[in-house]
C-alpha cells in the first residue's frame, strides 16, 4: 500500500497503524486541516517607490533654487503698493506682535503713521500678555519701515521719549 508522508512530521503510515486514515498516527494532525507554517523571513521589498520619492524631492529642490535665484519682475504699481502707509502699518503691527510672548494676543490703540528720518514710523500703544497670560498694560512702541522695533519696556524712559519725539512728531495725513 502506497502512502503520502505526513506534511508536518514526514511520517509514513504503516499497515499496523490503528489511527483513522485521515490522521497522522505519529503527530495526530488531520491531513485536510493542516496548514503549513507561514514563512517568517522578511521578503526584500522593492525600493522603486523610495527612488521615485528621492528623484521627486531632488527635482523640487532644484526648482526651488531656480526660483530663489530668478529675478523678480515687479511692476512699479506693486512697489508703490508695498510702501503705502496702510501696508507699512500692517507689517509694523505684525513685527511688533511677534516681538511679544503671545503674538496673537497683542492689543493696539492710539496708532498712527509718522514721517521719520528713515522712512515711515508706526507709532502706537500696545498691550501684551506676559508669561502668565495677564495683560501688562498699554505701553508705547515704535516700528520703523526698516523692520526695526523700539519698545518703551526695553529702554529707559528718557531715551525712549527722545526716540518717540524724533520718530513720531510728524504724522502722515490721509
Amino acid at each position: 500500500m502506497w502512502c503520502i508522508p505526513c506534511p508536518k512530521c514526514s511520517y509514513e503510515r504503516q499497515p499496523t497503524d490503528t489511527a483513522p486514515s485521515n490522521e497522522c498516527p505519529r503527530c495526530g494532525i488531520v491531513y485536510a486541516k493542516y496548514r503549513p507554517p507561514m514563512d517568517r523571513t522578511p521578503q526584500r521589498k522593492s525600493n522603486t517607490g523610495l527612488r521615485f520619492a528621492l528623484v521627486l524631492l531632488g527635482l523640487t529642490l532644484v526648482g526651488a533654487l531656480a526660483l530663489v535665484d530668478a529675478p523678480v519682475a515687479t511692476k512699479s504699481r506693486d512697489r508703490e503698493k508695498n510702501t503705502t502707509p496702510e501696508f507699512t502699518a500692517g507689517v509694523a503691527r505684525v513685527n511688533l506682535s511677534y516681538s511679544m510672548k503671545n503674538p496673537g494676543r497683542v492689543k493696539f490703540r492710539d496708532s498712527f503713521m509718522s514721517h521719520a528720518a528713515r522712512g515711515l514710523a508706526y507709532c502706537t500703544q500696545m498691550n501684551a500678555q506676559n508669561s502668565f497670560g495677564a495683560y501688562t498694560g498699554f505701553k508705547p512702541a515704535i516700528a520703523l519701515s526698516d523692520n526695526s522695533i523700539i519698545r518703551a519696556d526695553q529702554l529707559d524712559s528718557e531715551r525712549f521719549m527722545a526716540l518717540w519725539n524724533s520718530h513720531c512728531s510728524n504724522p502722515v495725513h490721509n
